[in-house]
C-alpha cells in the first residue's frame, strides 16, 4: 500500500517492502558536469514555461496518432515500476529560493518503495511484512475474501438516469467504504487508527471519520484521475478473467497456488505488451531495435556501477524518472471521454480541497470522481474513445509531443514547471553533456543545433537563458520529439533513455517475457498464453476487451 507522493515535499517514510532492502535511484551519468546554474538560473527556466503557457495549442492544433490510453498507459508503467519517498525532506521544486543540490545528497535522498522490476506490485501490493498487523489485515483485503485467487474488485454505484449512457461491465475500484461494509471483510473501523500515521492520514479525516471513497489499492496514484483509475481496475479484471482460465480446473485450498499462477501469467502480458505496444508507439524505431539487438547497454552499465545484488529491487536512473519518461501526460488533450456515451465536451475544472479531481459531464454538471463512495455506473467506459487511434477519435486523441504545451499558469501546480525545475534540484546534467557521455560509451545520435532548441514561439525564452547550448533534460527531450520526431514519438536521445531503462529494467528482473521461449520468433507471445475472454491479448484494445468483457451475463455478479 503507497500513499500518493508530491514529489519534493517531505512524507514519512512508508514500512519497506518485503522484496528486501528498499532499492535506491542513481545517475546514469553522475560525473558529467552539472549544468550552469546561478541567481537568475530559476527567473530564465520560468519565462521559457511561460511561453510554453502563452503558445499553448488550441482546439484546432494538429494532433498526435497516439491514442490517449497509452499515455496513461505509460504513466501506469512510471507509477508500477517507481514510487519515490524520502528519507529526509527535501525542497518544494515551486520554491523561490530552488537550487540543485548535491547528487549524492539527492541519492541519500530518495528511496523507490517500488521493485523496479515489471512484477505488477502497483496491482498486487506488497503482501505481508510490513511490521504493522494493521496495514498487513488491509492488505491482505487486495484479494477477494471469497476466492483469494482473485483480486477483491468493489462495485460502482447506482445513478438515476435521466438520460440513458452506456454502463460500465467493470464496476469501481475497490473502496474503503465497501470493505468497511462487506460481511466478508475482516477489516474495522478501529484498525484504521492503528495503521501507520501517513497511512491513517490517507483513510482519515482529520476529525477521525474514514474517507470511505478512498480506494484501497496497492498504488494511490493509480486513483488520481478517472482514466488511468479504469486503467488499473482492468488490470484487477484481468487478472480475475485469468483465474478463470486456470487449466484442469479448481480445487479445495488452491487459492494461492492458482494466484500465483495467474500473477505469472499477467505479468508476462503485461511486460509483452510494455515492449510490444508501448515502446514503438513512444520511440524511435531504429533505437528500439538496436536496444533490442544489442541490450540495454546503458542500463546494464549502470546496473554494474550500482550496489546491486541479483534478486534485489533494481535501480532507477534520476535521468529517466525526473526527466525523460515525463513527457506522456502532458500530450493528453484536455480530459478524453471514456465514456463515449457522455459525448466529447468535458471540462477540468479545479482540484478540491484535498486534491481530488472533479470532472464535469454534460448533464451531470459539477459531480465530483470522489464525491461518491462508489464510481456511479454511469461513468463506466466503453472504452472506445481512449483505445483506438487518431482515425476513429480524432477529437479525443493527444497533442504531439512539442514545447507548446497546455499548461496551468502557476509553476507550484503545473506539472510542466515541475518538470523544468525538478532537474534542477536534482542536479541533471544538460542534454549536451549526456549526449557527450553517450558518445564515450560508444553510443553515437544526432544531436539538435542550437537553432534548433530555440525554434519555435519559446525560443527567445531559450536563447535568453542560454538554454540552446546547455538545455535542460526536460527541455530537450520534448523538442527533441517535436524536431525528429514531428511531435508523433521521442527523439534518439528521449528514445534511449526510455527504451534503454524499460528494457533494462524488463531484462535484469525475474524471468524476463524476453528471453522466454515461445512460437513466434522463438520467443514467447500472447498467442501462448491463455485466451482471456475468448482474446488473444497482443494489444491495450484487446486488453480492455478482455477485461471488461462479463464473465457472467449477470453484470451485478461483479465485486
Amino acid at each position: 500500500m503507497l500513499i500518493s507522493f508530491g514529489q519534493g515535499r517531505c512524507v514519512p517514510l512508508s514500512p519497506a517492502p518485503d522484496h528486501g532492502r528498499c532499492a535506491r535511484f542513481g545517475y546514469y551519468f553522475a560525473d558529467a558536469p552539472s549544468a550552469r546554474f546561478d541567481s537568475e538560473t530559476l527567473k530564465r527556466l520560468d519565462a521559457v514555461h511561460a511561453r510554453m503557457v502563452e503558445t499553448a495549442p488550441d482546439a484546432d492544433h494538429a494532433l498526435s496518432g497516439l491514442p490517449p490510453l497509452l499515455a496513461y498507459f505509460g504513466q501506469f508503467i512510471e507509477h508500477d515500476i517507481s514510487a519515490a519517498q524520502v528519507d529526509v525532506c527535501l525542497p518544494d521544486v515551486a520554491d523561490d529560493d530552488l537550487a540543485p543540490m548535491p547528487r549524492d545528497e539527492v541519492l541519500q535522498a530518495l528511496v523507490n518503495t517500488r521493485t523496479g522490476r515489471f512484477e505488477l506490485d502497483s496491482i498486487y501490493g506488497r503482501g505481508q511484512g510490513s511490521g504493522n498487523p494493521a496495514l498487513d489485515k488491509l492488505n491482505a483485503h487486495l484479494r477477494d475474501p471469497g476466492d483469494r485467487a482473485k483480486m477483491w474488485v468493489g462495485s460502482d454505484g447506482n445513478t438515476d438516469r435521466h438520460v440513458v449512457y452506456p454502463a460500465s461491465t467493470g464496476g469501481d475500484l475497490l473502496r474503503l467504504g465497501h470493505v468497511l461494509d462487506s460481511t466478508r471483510s475482516s477489516f474495522n473501523v478501529p484498525d484504521l487508527f492503528r495503521l501507520p500515521e501517513d497511512i491513517k492520514r490517507f483513510y482519515l479525516t482529520d476529525d477521525g471519520e474514514p474517507r470511505r471513497a478512498r480506494a484501497v489499492i496497492g498504488d494511490a496514484r493509480n486513483d488520481e484521475n478517472p482514466f488511468i483509475a479504469r486503467l488499473h481496475l482492468a488490470g484487477l479484471h484481468f487478472h480475475n478473467r485469468m483465474v478463470d482460465a486456470y487449466p484442469g480446473g479448481r480445487s479445495t485450498d488452491d487459492e494461492d497456488t492458482v494466484f500465483d499462477w495467474a500473477r505469472e501469467q499477467v505479468r508476462r502480458f503485461y511486460q509483452w505488451l510494455v515492449v510490444n505496444a508501448y515502446l514503438p508507439a513512444i520511440c524511435d524505431t531504429g533505437v528500439l531495435a538496436s536496444i533490442l539487438q544489442d541490450g540495454p547497454i546503458l542500463y546494464d552499465t549502470f546496473l554494474r556501477n550500482s550496489d546491486w545484488t541479483q534478486g534485489d529491487p533494481l535501480p532507477i536512473p534520476v535521468e529517466y524518472s525526473a526527466a525523460a519518461c515525463r513527457f506522456g501526460p502532458e500530450m493528453v488533450l484536455g480530459a478524453p471521454g471514456w465514456n463515449t456515451g457522455f459525448g466529447y465536451a468535458m471540462d477540468a475544472v479545479p482540484a478540491e480541497a484535498d486534491g481530488a479531481p472533479i470532472i464535469r459531464f454534460p448533464g451531470h454538471q459539477g459531480m465530483s470522481f470522489k464525491a461518491q463512495d462508489r464510481v456511479p455506473s454511469i461513468w463506466g467506459e466503453t472504452g472506445e474513445s481512449v483505445v483506438h487511434p487518431i482515425i476513429r477519435f480524432a477529437n479525443q486523441s493527444t497533442r504531439p509531443a512539442e514545447t507548446e504545451q497546455a499548461s496551468r499558469p502557476t509553476r507550484a501546480s503545473d506539472p510542466i514547471s515541475r518538470d523544468l525545475r525538478r532537474g534542477i534540484l536534482h542536479d541533471l546534467p544538460s542534454a549536451q553533456a549526456i549526449i557527450a557521455a553517450f558518445g564515450r560509451m560508444g553510443i553515437y545520435m544526432p544531436e539538435m543545433s542550437r537553432e534548433q532548441i530555440a525554434s519555435g514561439p519559446t525560443g527567445d525564452a531559450v536563447r535568453d537563458g542560454g538554454f540552446d547550448e546547455e538545455t535542460p533534460l526536460w527541455l530537450y527531450v520534448v523538442k527533441e520529439a517535436e524536431i525528429f520526431g514531428f511531435g508523433q514519438h521521442l527523439g534518439p536521445l528521449g528514445s534511449h533513455l526510455v527504451a534503454g531503462t524499460i528494457i533494462g529494467l524488463i531484462k535484469n528482473g525475474p524471468d524476463p517475457v524476453l528471453d522466454m521461449p515461445g512460437s513466434v520468433d522463438g520467443l514467447w507471445h500472447p498467442v501462448d498464453g491463455p485466451r482471456v475472454g475468448g482474446e488473444i491479448v497482443d494489444s491495450c484494445p484487446a486488453l480492455i476487451r478482455a477485461a471488461f468483457r462479463p464473465a457472467d451475463p449477470d453484470v451485478s455478479a461483479i465485486g
